[in-house]
């Protein structure tokens, strides 16, 4: 099973693209990195895949296939089986998922239930998938209401909801932005714990590039809802095309500049001061191919 985006583009009502031309393939099994600064459209790319975009935004053109299927067409009750069951979503702030005034096992078990799963096994499997999500003593957790529990310890328990259901893609946004250092390595690591034996499709989204190093095997770099480098991770780590991946990776020669939000949305989103600027930079490049990489950059012509 894969997971494919083709084409895709998204606008707001008030007429700015969100996502421009979008070009993603996610095969069963494989972790997949999403890096880019706040608003550059990775939070928006995956609610489109799960087609909950936030309001005043529409599809404009493209196609969202799972598994032969496109999501962009199926209708809103089949979509809702796919939400949590096939595709799951890790969300950045942990306190989201959880209603403050009731206990966590009540709310895991809603959550299951919606989802077709049967009492008989429903204890069974939230333990199951507690322990896998880092809990020793589920039972004694589970007990508890979330505002009893670290923001660390309530991520491992959305982690292990988002699990429950065995899908086939899962979706991480920024899954760590909210946490402390310590809690943050715990949730690395456990996510290096779970690709060592769950077969799954995972997107991880962060504007923290480092994180992604010994998780993923690609990465996809996005700037200004524009994908502007994909390729397979070490390779992007050691030698970064795009002078923006240099940039998020500290290897710039004009990093101690900010990027500006430039008015021309037809001009490279660098071209006001790139150090490789050059007369086409006035038009946005198409993706090229070089060494297996795809760079949007005139560079690489």
């Amino acid at each position: 099973m894969k997971l494919k985006i083709e084409n895709l583009c998204i606008s707001s009502y008030e007429g700015k693209e969100i996502l421009k031309d979008i070009n993603l393939e996610i095969n069963e099994g494989e972790w997949v990195g999403l890096a880019g600064e706040t608003g550059s459209g990775k939070t928006t790319l995956l609610k489109a895949i799960l087609r909950i975009l936030p309001e005043r935004m529409f599809f404009k053109k493209g196609r969202i296939i799972l598994d032969g299927k496109d999501l962009l067409k199926v209708r809103e009750k089949e979509m809702r089986g796919i939400r949590g069951k096939e595709i799951s979503m890790i969300i950045q702030e942990p306190h989201l998922y959880f209603n403050p005034s009731i206990n966590i096992f009540k709310q895991i078990e809603e959550f299951a239930l919606s989802h077709g799963m049967g009492k008989d096994q429903l204890r069974e499997r939230i333990f199951s998938f507690l322990e896998l999500a880092g809990f020793e003593e589920p039972e004694k957790w589970i007990k508890m209401f979330p505002f009893q529990l670290s923001s660390g310890m309530l991520q491992r328990i959305g982690i292990g909801m988002a699990l429950l259901h065995e899908p086939k893609f899962i979706l991480a946004d920024e899954p760590t932005s909210s946490l402390d250092n310590v809690h943050e390595k715990q949730i690395i690591n456990l996510f290096r714990s779970l690709k060592k034996i769950k077969k799954m499709g995972f997107i991880f989204v962060t504007h923290k590039i480092d994180l992604l190093k010994g998780i993923t095997e690609k990465t996809a770099v996005i700037y200004k809802g524009h994908i502007l480098e994909f390729g397979g991770t070490d390779n992007l780590f050691l030698e970064p095309f795009h002078p923006y991946t240099s940039l998020l990776l500290g290897k710039s020669l004009f990093g101690k500049y900010h990027f500006r939000r430039i008015e021309n949305q037809n001009s490279c989103s660098l071209s006001s001061f790139c150090p490789s600027k050059m007369k086409k930079c006035e038009e946005m490049p198409p993706l090229f191919e070089r060494n297996g990489r795809s760079v949007r950059c005139w560079l690489y012509e």
